[in-house]
């Protein structure tokens, strides 16, 4: 008999304890998930200890002190996390803080998360022999025949090839249906890419990654000089070592370009992950990597999860990106994850950026990370940079969404026949509207925001919870039916360029536009394929893309929200500007950049136009230290939030009285705004040991755990904004 523990399917810190159950099947181990009987219903549990016991089932319940419950089934025939995903899952639900089921959960494809809602596998029929025979006619022998070659075949082709014939031979029961699960067939559609040359900069950049005694190397690169280049040899050499390479990238907008650079290098022997696959392709490529039939995956954050067994190399392209952070459920940060892997594994971590986070630039100055810098692009040019002041555009009544200046470039590209990104980080048509009766906003009736109206199929939604009403509706306030529009989005943008430039051919990619499956590739391959002339879009334009046609990128308001209460706002909008300025002249034409601010005075503004990070680095840190904020300390936000306002203040001052800090400092609580119907407090923890303020946390929370509070708890340790 087996004493097992179990972590039960609720993601709830209520229950974030392990249970103990029996079983008699002796497949049961660490790491497969069981079905058991729980508080009288019928659920997932995951198991993470097996003890085997030679007591009778009336001492072991003595010894427990209550009836233990037999488990109805072990439910995997393998252990779905193996020990590294093991210990890494108890790592992050340290760090963390969050229940060690959500953190199974995040590891674990939909099929097979330790949920009772999961979706089943999909399988496929097919047919294959089942007895012998002697007695057949000429056409039947074919077909059987035919089937003892190849073993199995799928119904639909056994029917379609020997049509009546296999019915035949199946009523006689020679021939049996069986299910399978279906599994990713690679269409090899490659195109053969040989490994290039490297420069004397990649060269010595490869020397020093292959060479440090550190195996977390920043490798601070310029946009254009070639980093994809030294992750695809690298990645080579460990693959003739047989070991496995993981190359992350931020985003799907992404993947599409990192996909075929890496598939037309190693053809079949890729796997792809990321959150634009259903459930069942995510599935399928969890297999391959589990089956151990692929050596390299690229995926976005959720591919840091994968069941690897030999890891020679993890790279983590952009790694200054926001979307590397998890913000819900498990908010863990990817780096932190690949730091951990890239240590169990002792492999290398790469982690490549033209303007890597502060936080990661400060720890490689420190040695903490093996800095690597490159600073000539492939092409040994740079694009010219040109800042205009749209502040001053509207002093001189002058246009400002598309200045003189932009427009007189996008006209010379156009004649030249070349290609132009413009780059605005608003998707709709407005932010935001105002009654122009009253003067009062519209706004979401469910959250704290301004409606924000699309004009393409002419509504307002809510870009929070999703609500969505009629452009024509009527003012909470005071009834008018007629808005004034306030402020731009992509739409408006797309508008105004159809407006200057007729005719001219224009893709538009932000959040609207991809949200069909596939369209991220589909609008990058249209325009790679010049079927546009200009491609409008948000940040997810702004890095990554390689167009060599490209010789223009304007940026719209690029300084929008600098200087905010965010500590890191002008971080991002440094590292949007110089990742967007980036796209443009990589090929043999010469690039041109438009960046449009409201203030070219600010340091981040020139810093960005003069493509100096470590000018922006020194002028930031200064500011970091004076506010003593990240890198300077650590910070934990604790967000509480419920349908009952009174409920939620209430809570939140109870739970800070539990702290008996003298280390660090507890800020807040602070009214956040409202979402979906909500209503959210914070609590921020902030100090110069992260150890000892989550240590005081876990205590806290544990004494609300037990005094069964009301509120919805988030825990988000090193955030990367607190808006």
């Amino acid at each position: 008999m087996k004493i097992i523990d179990v972590y039960v399917e609720y993601a709830s810190y209520s229950v974030d304890k392990s249970f103990a159950y029996l079983c008699d099947d002796e497949s049961v181990s660490v790491g497969k998930r069981v079905s058991i009987n729980f508080n009288n219903r019928d659920i997932i549990g995951f198991v993470v200890n097996v003890i085997d016991s030679e007591e009778c089932y009336e001492q072991i319940c003595l010894d427990y002190g209550y009836k233990l419950k037999y488990v109805t089934s072990v439910i995997d025939k393998s252990p779905l996390i193996n020990s590294d995903l093991m210990k890494l899952a108890y790592h992050l639900q340290k760090i963390t803080l969050a229940p060690l089921i959500s953190v199974f959960q995040t590891m674990l494809p939909a099929k097979l998360k330790p949920a009772s809602t999961n979706h089943k596998i999909k399988t496929e029929k097919f047919v294959r022999i089942k007895n012998a025979c002697d007695k057949l006619s000429d056409k039947q022998q074919i077909a059987y025949d035919a089937l003892v070659n190849e073993k199995e075949m799928k119904l639909t082709k056994w029917r379609l090839l020997y049509k009546s014939i296999s019915k035949t031979l199946e009523d006689k029961c020679f021939v049996e249906q069986f299910d399978k699960q279906v599994v990713y067939i690679n269409e090899n559609n490659f195109i053969s890419d040989n490994e290039k040359i490297l420069n004397s900069h990649q060269i010595s950049a490869m020397d020093t990654i292959e060479n440090s005694d550190n195996n977390i190397v920043l490798l601070q690169g310029v946009t254009g000089c070639g980093k994809t280049e030294i992750y695809l040899q690298y990645a080579s050499k460990m693959i003739k070592q047989k070991k496995q390479v993981l190359i992350l990238v931020p985003e799907i907008a992404l993947t599409p370009l990192m996909i075929s650079r890496f598939n037309n290098r190693f053809k079949q022997d890729c796997a792809i992950y990321h959150s634009g696959l259903n459930n069942q392709e995510k599935y399928e490529q969890y297999l391959r990597v589990f089956n151990n039939e692929v050596n390299v995956v690229i995926g976005t954050r959720s591919a840091i999860f994968m069941p690897f067994e030999n890891l020679g190399l993890i790279v983590m392209d952009e790694e200054h990106d926001s979307s590397y952070k998890q913000e819900t459920n498990l908010h863990y940060h990817t780096r932190d994850v690949a730091i951990f892997r890239s240590k169990m594994a002792n492999c290398k971590l790469i982690l490549g950026s033209a303007t890597p986070s502060v936080d990661s630039y400060a720890r490689a100055l420190k040695g903490v990370y093996q800095l690597v810098s490159i600073t000539q692009r492939v092409n040994n040019s740079f694009a010219d940079i040109i800042c205009v002041n749209t502040k001053n555009e509207m002093k001189n009544l002058q246009p400002y969404l598309i200045t003189n200046e932009l427009k007189q470039k996008i006209g010379e590209c156009l004649s030249r026949n070349e290609q132009i990104i413009l780059l605005l980080n608003r998707r709709g048509y407005s932010p935001y509207l105002k009654c122009s009766n009253c003067n009062e906003t519209k706004m979401c009736p469910h959250c704290d925001l301004a409606l924000n109206y699309h004009k393409v199929d002419n509504t307002l939604k809510c870009h929070c919870c999703g609500y969505i009403t009629s452009y024509e509706s009527t003012c909470d306030h005071c009834n008018s039916k007629v808005f004034v529009n306030f402020g731009v989005g992509t739409q408006k943008l797309q508008e105004e360029v159809t407006r200057l430039f007729n005719g001219v051919k224009i893709l538009r990619m932000d959040g609207d536009t991809v949200k069909i499956k596939g369209a991220h590739q589909k609008i990058l391959n249209s325009f790679s394929n010049h079927e546009a002339d200009i491609l409008i879009g948000t940040q997810m334009i702004a890095k990554g893309l390689d167009f060599e046609n490209v010789t223009l990128v304007g940026i719209v308001n690029a300084d929008n929200g600098i200087n905010g209460a965010d500590f890191n706002v002008n971080e991002s909008i440094f590292q949007l500007i110089t990742q967007a300025a980036g796209r443009s002249g990589r090929g043999s034409k010469n690039g041109r950049v438009v960046v449009q601010v409201f203030d070219d005075n600010n340091y981040v503004v020139k810093s960005a136009c003069n493509q100096d990070y470590v000018s922006f680095f020194n002028h930031e840190m200064k500011y970091r230290h004076q506010s003593n904020n990240p890198p300077y300390s650590y910070l934990i936000s604790i967000v509480f939030s419920d349908k009952n306002k009174d409920v939620v203040e209430n809570e939140i001052r109870n739970f800070k009285s539990g702290f008996t800090y003298n280390k660090y400092k507890v800020l807040g609580p602070a009214e956040m705004i409202k979402l979906i119907d909500k209503y959210r407090y914070r609590l921020i923890l902030k100090g110069k040991d992260l150890d000892v303020m989550r240590n005081d946390l876990a205590l806290v929370l544990q004494k609300y755990k037990e005094n069964k509070g009301k509120c919805n708890v988030v825990i988000d340790v090193n955030p990367t904004h607190l808006q």
